[in-house]
């Protein structure tokens, strides 16, 4: 079977967006639009153990508010003058904890693309490496429902 040839880029940035650019140098040669989905969010994610206070995160560093608003607009920036014959795309979304609303963001993407674009469905692919826990379920659901194409990506050279 031939690789599909991935025209449309769906992802979710937030905290660590680095999988976007990984994403574009290992598979977007034939990119011509990505789609970016982000809050507008200002929180400190909880820590697993239950302590706010203290964050693992070397890029964040320790506690305080992270602006995901704030993040996903200077990574917007970043890629529109890095990668210009790309058109990039933010999408916001209100609820990083709300499986349904990505979902439905995700389809009315995809149903634009095909609508307008006429971008077949083995062309776009859901990059589903950013995100919450419920972002990736919400993710791997709108693979499975609409037949789009799942990539992972882990940050790590080749």
């Amino acid at each position: 079977m031939a690789k599909p040839k991935i025209t449309v880029l769906i992802s979710l940035i937030g905290k660590h967006p680095q999988h976007v650019e990984h994403f574009i140098k290992e598979k977007g040669t034939n990119l011509k639009r990505v789609y970016l989905l982000h809050t507008c969010d200002k929180d400190q994610p909880a820590n697993r153990d239950g302590n706010d206070n203290e964050s693992k995160c070397k890029e964040c560093g320790r506690g305080g508010l992270i602006d995901y608003g704030k993040l996903a607009s200077n990574t917007i920036k970043i890629l529109k003058e890095k990668h210009d014959d790309i058109k990039v795309i933010p999408e916001t979304y209100e609820d990083a904890h709300d499986i349904h609303e990505l979902q439905i963001r995700i389809d009315r993407i995809v149903k634009d693309e095909q609508k307008n674009h006429e971008t077949i469905l083995k062309n776009i692919a859901l990059e589903i490496s950013g995100g919450t826990n419920i972002a990736a379920a919400a993710q791997i659901f709108a693979v499975y429902n609409l037949g789009i194409v799942p990539f992972y990506v882990d940050n790590k050279p080749n």
